[in-house]
């Protein structure tokens, strides 16, 4: 069992201890690499239609990189405004950003999840069925396609282990984590000891 409790700007945990400074760093590198991933997913999204527009068909029509990447910059966004407006006096006054940023990453992992499947689909219909230069255009997109949806899907599953570990989720919304007491529980009035 896991002692965790803030005292004086640090998360303690049994074993050591964390600054918030440290935890709020991780937020924002997370959303940097979010930010930049998802302009590249964008991109490739945009171009994974304009290149198949003739026949815009199944996976190309689903346009899995333009909503990864619009959903991965929101959490961007989102990460960037939590961690500017964050203060250990009253870290419930940012709360709303940090569940936005949170909830946005786990929804991200299964986005990405269908994005890099779509983008193997894709892939593979491109190898079987194109024999033009602009299958060679969309292959490489498709391989682009494949890389950024799987650095989105192991960036936000690690963010999700991370903030879960020692609690740091609950310490950032302003939850206060008791270590447990040491003596027993009373309940109306009747101890059992």
């Amino acid at each position: 069992m896991r002692l965790t409790f803030v005292y004086m700007h640090h998360i303690y945990v049994l074993g050591g201890k964390l600054a918030v400074g440290h935890v709020l760093l991780f937020i924002t590198c997370v959303s940097f690499v979010m930010g930049s991933v998802s302009a590249g997913c964008i991109i490739c999204g945009v171009l994974t239609v304009i290149y198949e527009s003739s026949t815009f068909a199944f996976p190309y029509s689903t346009g899995s990189g333009i909503w990864t990447g619009i959903v991965t910059c929101l959490i961007s966004v989102f990460g960037i405004r939590f961690t500017e407006h964050y203060s250990t006096e009253n870290p419930s006054a940012s709360r709303c950003n940090l569940i936005a940023f949170y909830v946005l990453t786990v929804m991200d992992i299964s986005m990405s999840l269908l994005h890099t499947i779509f983008s193997c689909l894709g892939l593979a219909s491109s190898i079987n069925n194109s024999k033009t230069d602009s299958g060679k255009d969309i292959r490489y997109v498709c391989g682009l396609n494949i890389f950024f949806g799987c650095v989105i899907m192991l960036v936000a599953i690690a963010t999700i282990v991370y903030m879960n570990i020692g609690l740091k989720l609950h310490l950032l919304a302003g939850h206060p984590v008791d270590p447990p007491a040491a003596s027993a529980t009373c309940c109306k009035g009747s101890c059992k000891c």
